[in-house]
């Protein structure tokens, strides 16, 4: 019986999970296959993984900013983090759902995802009837 330490625990919590539950599956069977002792490292952990878990996950507070500032660079990196899913990143944030819209509009923070659809559905051919 194979134990993760609590860094490994982390990094698969913190993981997206694009492919679902499968690839997590897949992630933990090769863990435990390559493991050499009773505990699964980090190191165990497919490279995409680990790699993923270095990438903009982490946010850094840049010195000299205000409180202001610094909410407006968290919302907007999380919403960006969950491809504007707002309901998500209000969860990521801690927040309700109205609350992220209020300091959206605080902010005045626009919905990249939303104007994205819209430019590329006024750009699509209607279907000729």
């Amino acid at each position: 019986m194979k134990t993760l330490a609590p860094s490994v625990y982390h990094l698969l919590i913190r993981n997206r999970w694009p492919g679902n539950v499968r690839e997590l599956e897949n992630a933990v069977e090769r863990a435990v296959l390559v493991a050499k002792g009773s505990e699964i490292v980090v190191t165990d952990l497919p490279e995409s993984i680990r790699e993923e878990s270095t990438a903009s996950t982490d946010f850094v507070i840049p010195p000299h900013r205000t409180l202001a500032e610094i909410e407006k660079m968290a919302i907007l990196q999380t919403l960006r983090r969950t491809n504007w899913n707002k309901q998500e990143a209000a969860q990521i944030l801690g927040l309700y759902r109205p609350t992220l819209y209020s300091k959206m509009k605080k902010h005045d923070i626009r919905d990249a995802g939303k104007a994205a659809r819209t430019s590329s559905a006024a750009g699509s051919p209607t279907p000729a009837g």
